[in-house]
């Protein structure tokens, strides 16, 4: 319908406006606990890793699973159009 195909451009468009520009602050602040102490041993390292990565990880999996429901939406946008 009308509704979905506008709810869609609206979707579309507010993906396309999150904005990237802190990029380079977040990863100063992810590697800036890698750097911070030299003293630390590997274990420690590896603990800090997995401890910042599973915040990072969790981010991308939420992600990418809004992204496949938006294109298979889409997807039934458009063969909800065909059949009309």
């Amino acid at each position: 319908s009308f509704s979905d195909i506008i709810t869609t451009l609206k979707n579309i468009y507010h993906i396309n406006t999150i904005k990237t520009d802190t990029y380079d602050d977040l990863y100063r602040t992810l590697t800036s606990h890698y750097t911070q102490d030299p003293t630390h041993t590997v274990e420690k390292s590896i603990e800090i890793f997995l401890r910042q990565y599973e915040t990072v990880f969790e981010i991308n999996l939420l992600a990418g699973i809004t992204y496949k429901k938006m294109e298979v939406y889409r997807v039934l946008i458009c063969l909800n159009l065909r059949e009309t």
